[in-house]
Formats: C-alpha cells, structure tokens, sequence
C-alpha cells in the first residue's frame, strides 16, 4: 500500500503512533550492513531479532520497504527516502552521546531588539556599542517601532526583546521593569514659571501645554492629575515623542511634562527642567516573549541596561 505523502516523512512525523528507536536503528543497520546477519553483528542482537525489527517497522508504517528476493531483502525508493528522513535524527543521538548535543553558544548567534524613536536614538546606541564591544561574535540587529506593532513583533518572535515605555496590549508579552523615573516640566529658559523650583500641577492652570499622543501611557496620567486638581489643560500641541516635544518647548510654543532620564538635556539650551508634583511615574521596561525563556545574552543584555540606567538616574535627579 502506497502513501501520496514523502513516506519518510511520514513516519517520522507518526512515531508517537507506537514506532521504537530499536526498529529504526534495526533499519538503518541493515542498510549500512547489507545482510541481517551484519545488522546482527552490529546491534549484539540476534538474525531472528532483526527480521522481526523490519517487520515490524513495515507494519507499523504500512507499506513495504524491502523487495523479497529469496533471502535477500533489496531496498525500496520507499526506505531510501526514509533513511534520508532519519539520519537527522541519528546525527542528533551521535551528539548526545559524545556529549556535544548542547554547545554554549550563548553569547555568538543573532540578537534581535527593536525600540520606539526617543529610546532608539538616545539610549540604544551607546548600550548596543558596550554590549558588542564585550562579544564580538554576537551579531546585533535593532530596528525602531512604534506602539502595539512593538509588542506584536516580540510576541510573533521577530525580536528577542523590545525595550519601551508604554504597557503593551498583548497577553502574549510578559514585561521586566528596568528603571522608574518621575517626569519633570521643561519650560523654556525665560517662561515666569522658572522662578518656582517646583512646579505644581495648580501652575499650569491655562499655561500652553505640549504633550504626547494619547498612545503615551503617561498622557492618561497627566490628564487625570489635571482633571482631579480642576486644572484647565490648555493643550497647544501633541507630539509622538519627547524630543519633539522639548524641541516645542524651545521655540517657546508652551511647557511639556517629560522623563529627564530619556533625554541628555545639556542638548537643550534654552529649557529649564524643574521638578512636578503630584509625580508622574514613568517606567522604562522591557517586553518578552510570554512562552519563551530569554537566551542568556538577551539576560545579559537587560542587566546591562538596568546598570546603565540607574547610573543615567543618579545623574538626572533633580532637587
């Protein structure tokens, strides 16, 4: 009886039907051996033990492997081809017992990370160079997204991480936090308000606003501190990133509520950084796949960022 599939694919693919190891290392010996009494040798087994093998094997799989002539048993294209779907596998056993199945490779291969803009630009770049620079056979890719597609992209396996400051919608993802931070107001150097040397929420009542899109997951907090204070928001101008919206904040458009650790602000001449109460936490986290473990270098690399980033906090901190 004939199958339409690749019959050694096939039987690969079946084994949990009730095929053995034994019956294929039966099959494969007598292949290499010619004979059942070589296949005997060997195994250690038995002629009789080998017959009943390849018997056995031809049953379970269905169709025959061998053409009878007399004694001898002549291979059929049917148990060449499953021969070929086997050697993978007996390769894969050789390793194992010589002890070389699993090489620690863990720092050599491809490292996948994707990013939005603002961390892309200003924080990948010189923990990517440090990181390379301490493994030169690890080839690193990274690639700059934005919102849901971010979360998306790690949950398909397209990246090995993503590193973000905004919740992901994807029960797929699982996210470690790598460092909290509060966000501070930039105003520009001459606004009246840099005069205070906190700036509360009450300040702002009517001051021209910058602030992000609502895809922000601290946009949602800012509008509840000002809605709960009784604060009118008077927004002038949304942006998608915080470098935009500091770049506003120079060219004097309104004030801005951003995390001072994204962003180098000896850059911003013209804007003063003042601390904001309530606090707006912000949190720079990374997202992982949920069903994966992380490979020890993408481990490596998120304690890397933890250390750079409490380093970048240290620095920040205002008052």
């Amino acid at each position: 009886m004939q199958d339409d599939q690749n019959p050694g694919m096939a039987a690969v693919a079946e084994a949990s039907a009730g095929f053995s190891l034994r019956e294929f290392e039966i099959f494969r010996a007598y292949l290499e051996a010619g004979t059942a009494s070589g296949a005997a040798g060997a195994l250690g087994l038995s002629q009789p033990a080998i017959s009943r093998g390849l018997t056995s094997l031809e049953g379970r799989l269905g169709y025959d492997l061998f053409e009878r002539q007399g004694k001898r048993l002549l291979p059929r294209p049917e148990a060449m081809a499953l021969l070929g779907e086997l050697e993978p596998v007996f390769a894969a056993l050789s390793r194992i017992s010589a002890g070389r199945a699993v090489q620690p490779v863990a720092h050599s291969g491809l490292l996948q990370i994707a990013a939005p803009p603002t961390i892309a630009h200003r924080l990948m770049p010189d923990w990517l160079s440090e990181y390379a620079r301490m493994h030169p056979d690890l080839e690193i890719r990274m690639d700059c997204l934005n919102g849901e597609g971010l979360a998306g992209a790690v949950a398909d396996g397209q990246f090995d991480l993503a590193v973000a400051s905004t919740d992901p919608v994807n029960s797929a993802v699982r996210t470690e936090v790598l460092h909290e931070s509060y966000s501070v107001c930039a105003l520009p150097r001459d606004h009246p308000l840099t005069a205070k040397k906190v700036i509360h929420v009450a300040d702002l009542h009517d001051v021209p606003f910058i602030t992000q899109t609502r895809r922000h997951s601290s946009r949602s907090k800012i509008d509840q501190i000002f809605e709960k204070a009784k604060v009118r928001l008077n927004i002038r101008l949304e942006t998608a990133t915080g470098l935009s919206a500091l770049e506003f904040v120079r060219n004097g458009v309104g004030v801005a509520l951003i995390t001072l650790d994204l962003i180098n602000a000896t850059e911003f001449e013209g804007v003063a950084f003042r601390p904001f109460h309530p606090e707006v936490m912000s949190r720079l986290m990374v997202y992982l796949p949920r069903r994966t473990v992380p490979r020890a270098c993408v481990r490596d690399l998120i304690t890397l960022m933890e250390q750079r980033m409490a380093e970048v906090g240290a620095r920040t901190r205002l008052g």
